[in-house]
């Protein structure tokens, strides 16, 4: 799903923010954590599943805070009548009763993250920058010797939800050459090529800049290749065939953002 954000991280657009649930002490809560952000936020509010789901249709929003039990419609089928009417807005579903199977539902129905209430403010930080991290544009760098493989991966990558752009090489001496300017936010590393390989690639790009951020990917085994690598720092290792959830698991990694739907429903 292609989420959303063209215009929210404009200078000077606000984000859109639909907040929905029977609580005011919880609409009341994001709204004041929205509202103190350093990007301009518009907050818009419901109170029930049907004005929920009257709001998402007749408005576009970049994220919506979503309750599963609401009167008349719960959020849940909220959502699921939305997704089935276009709309991809970033959402987290809030519960204080997550249970499995609804946490599931929530995962088909793309929502970004289950929250347990009450949640904390460093959630709700989280959560907004995960947000903003994801609608940035990342510049990435693909290197790998195959053109076929370079084709396939860059169709798997631009299903991410992140917004990537993406420049390629088909060696490690043009990464090293494209990387000069250190334009690159992320470098997608080949382990086997020709001239120089996978180790001796990343060991050029990190002398000339120390903190690129290096997704190693290949068909061997991650144990042999971080061998081979010895030293050097892998911020993280997709074995091939890897898949857009497998990018999106990577470029968290990388922003050093939290994964989603780290909630125990054991106790729920």
């Amino acid at each position: 799903m292609a989420l959303r954000g063209e215009t929210a991280m404009n200078a000077i657009a606000a984000i859109k923010i639909l907040v929905a649930d029977d609580s005011a002490t919880v609409r009341k809560l994001i709204r004041d954590f929205a509202e103190h952000l350093e990007t301009p936020v518009e907050v818009a509010e419901a109170d029930d599943g049907p004005s929920c789901l009257e709001k998402l249709e007749a408005s576009r929003f970049d994220m919506a805070f979503i309750d599963v039990h609401m009167p008349g419609m719960t959020g849940i089928e909220a959502l699921c009548h939305a997704r089935h009417g276009g709309n991809d807005t970033f959402v987290v579903i809030m519960s204080g009763e997550p249970k499995d199977e609804i946490v599931d539902i929530a995962r088909k129905l793309q929502a970004y993250d289950f929250i347990r209430k009450p949640f904390r403010r460093d959630e709700l930080a989280n959560i907004f920058r995960t947000y903003e991290r994801i609608v940035k544009p990342v510049r990435a760098l693909l290197v790998d010797d195959s053109a076929t493989v370079r084709r396939v991966i860059s169709k798997i990558i631009e299903q991410s939800i992140f917004r990537v752009s993406m420049e390629e090489a088909p060696t490690g001496f043009d990464a090293v050459e494209l990387c000069k300017e250190g334009r690159f936010d992320v470098v997608f590393l080949d382990m086997n090529m020709p001239g120089f390989d996978g180790p001796e690639t990343l060991a050029r790009l990190r002398s000339r800049n120390p903190n690129a951020r290096v997704v190693v990917n290949s068909s061997e085994p991650e144990e042999a290749v971080r061998k081979r690598f010895g030293n050097q720092r892998i911020d993280i290792f997709l074995k091939k065939p890897f898949y857009p959830k497998d990018v999106d698991r990577a470029m968290r990694v990388c922003f050093d953002l939290p994964s989603p739907y780290q909630i125990d429903t054991a106790a729920a």
